[in-house]
């Protein structure tokens, strides 16, 4: 059965190289034959969270989420909880802070087995109130975002300096990667501090995250109930206590006759190992006093917890209405620039997991994790940040990488007509118009041509077509006037709110302005 131990250690380093992979996969100019978000389609709980709380997904889109989710939970029927145990990159990654930690020798200081499924009920509770929280503890998602936002940079300053080195730059794979603008993302460092702090609370005893905090493992820990492998108890038990000592889940309890709780056990196995009398195994069946299924919560922890996610789903709801109320909009700030193809405000950050995937897969590095922009309900969602880069014309990578159709799929023809702001110009910096100064940037620079020239007090002056610009954000970024360009992307140019078909239509009645004009085709 030792063999048994070793092979689940092999699995789970095999795996979190995958994932690793998986992660890496869309940075450079090579791509992986898989999904880039594989590992949050396959996470149940991104799927509940997307399917309670989103609206409009349409049967198809529901169906495909549903499908995605679906082996993890057939995974769940089948053990108990194998997927924490052998497949979970985090909780791989939780095992070598183990190491690291001395967590095998610490003394267990506190053990609240009952948070996990308050979290979870914080969580779900909060999603079927309108407000996604999963961003906050879901394992895979908060690696998945710790990992782009701080080791995505880092790595790109590795390959820039491995592609300055003498005869390795003209054929360096990743050259593309080395050429592209040096990625800098907000809030890197609380992210990989909140990655820090799950890790360090293996100082705290094993597997301390996954015992006691983590809300898909307590939605996992749902269906052990119905598990058909099992571990079983054989009549040469001593009860030594060994396997009690060697459970990282503190799963198993000690005593004559030992029992353990199938809610808490991640399949690991290693009680198997530690047997000194081979007396544990795994069947299709065990001796049912042996094996508990009782949930580690009371009624009212979960009631605290459902109060908890209905509040701060009732606080996002109050933020937004006051905004309506003082600016007759719901957007939280003049400036914040959705990606193209994202669905209406109320509707994204709803869907929105926050898992950074659109951001890692920005070839600017334009897109950035909010701030304040967009409130408290919007708080590290996706934004396009012009004056750190802009929109590239020629990509439609974020849609292709959103695991919950927050940003929608959609192709570089459409992005002509999907309007996501528009660029104002500020007259009293811009020096073509308060020096009398020639400058041509904004309009050589505009790739959907939507500045155009007409005289005024005899002399030329530009102006931008609201009906053409979408507010991609190269004209601020390209702006010589500083520190504030003289040309900027407000997002009351948004127009989510309306079908593509709308949108398409709005564009297509664009009139040509301004002397010598020509009004770009999108057909």
């Amino acid at each position: 059965m030792r063999r048994l131990e070793k092979t689940r250690r092999v699995v789970q380093v095999l795996v979190l190289l995958f994932f690793l992979g998986v992660l890496a996969s869309a940075i450079g100019p090579r791509r992986f034959a898989v999904s880039p978000h594989l590992f949050l389609q396959l996470d149940p709980l991104v799927a509940l969270n997307v399917l309670l709380s989103g609206q409009g997904l349409g049967f198809a889109v529901a169906l495909g989420i549903v499908l995605f989710a679906l082996p993890v939970i057939v995974l769940g029927l089948l053990t108990e909880r194998a997927l924490c145990g052998w497949l979970c990159p985090l909780g791989t990654v939780i095992d070598m802070s183990d190491r690291l930690f001395g967590a095998r020798r610490a003394k267990r200081i506190v053990s609240v087995p009952w948070l996990k499924y308050c979290a979870l009920a914080v969580v779900l509770v909060g999603a079927a109130a309108g407000l996604s929280l999963v961003f906050l503890v879901d394992p895979i998602v908060l690696l998945t975002r710790s990992l782009t936002l701080a080791a995505v940079p880092a790595g790109q300053a590795v390959v820039k300096r491995l592609a300055d080195l003498p005869g390795v730059g003209p054929g360096f794979s990743f050259s593309a990667y080395a050429g592209a603008p040096q990625f800098v993302y907000r809030n890197s460092v609380v992210a990989l501090v909140l990655l820090g702090g799950v890790l360090g609370l293996s100082a705290m005893g094993r597997r301390f995250w996954c015992r006691n905090a983590c809300p898909l493992g307590a939605l996992l820990g749902l269906l052990p109930r119905w598990a058909v492998l099992r571990l079983r108890f054989e009549e040469n038990c001593t009860g030594c206590g060994a396997c009690a000592k060697a459970c990282k889940m503190e799963a198993i309890t000690a005593g004559e006759n030992p029992s353990y709780n199938a809610r808490e056990c991640i399949s690991c196995y290693t009680c198997v190992a530690k047997c000194p009398e081979a007396a544990i195994g795994i069947g299709l069946g065990g001796t049912r006093e042996r094996r508990s299924t009782q949930l580690n919560v009371s009624r009212r922890r979960l009631l605290q917890g459902s109060a908890i996610g209905i509040g701060w789903a009732l606080l996002g709801k109050l933020e937004v209405a006051s905004a309506r109320a003082e600016s007759g909009a719901t957007l939280g700030s003049p400036h914040l620039l959705r990606p193209p193809g994202s669905v209406p405000e109320h509707e994204f950050v709803k869907r929105c997991v926050r898992c950074a995937e659109c951001i890692k897969v920005c070839p600017n590095g334009a897109l950035q994790p909010a701030l304040s922009e967009a409130g408290m309900s919007g708080f590290w969602t996706p934004v396009l940040v012009p004056h750190i880069n802009y929109c590239t014309e020629a990509c439609n990578s974020c849609g292709n990488a959103c695991p919950t159709h927050a940003i929608e799929q959609f192709t570089i023809k459409e992005k002509k007509w999907l309007f996501i702001g528009t660029a104002v110009i500020d007259r009293s910096r811009c020096i073509t118009w308060n020096a009398e100064k020639v400058c041509l940037v904004c309009d050589e620079q505009c790739t959907y041509k939507a500045v155009y020239w007409d005289v005024v007090d005899g002399r030329r002056r530009p102006f931008v077509n609201d009906q053409v610009c979408v507010g991609c954000g190269i004209c601020e970024k390209k702006c010589p006037v500083g520190p504030e360009a003289a040309i900027r992307v407000f997002s009351f140019g948004d127009k989510r709110d309306m079908p593509r078909a709308e949108q398409k239509k709005f564009r297509k009645s664009a009139r040509p302005l301004g002397k010598d004009y020509t009004l770009p085709p999108i057909d």
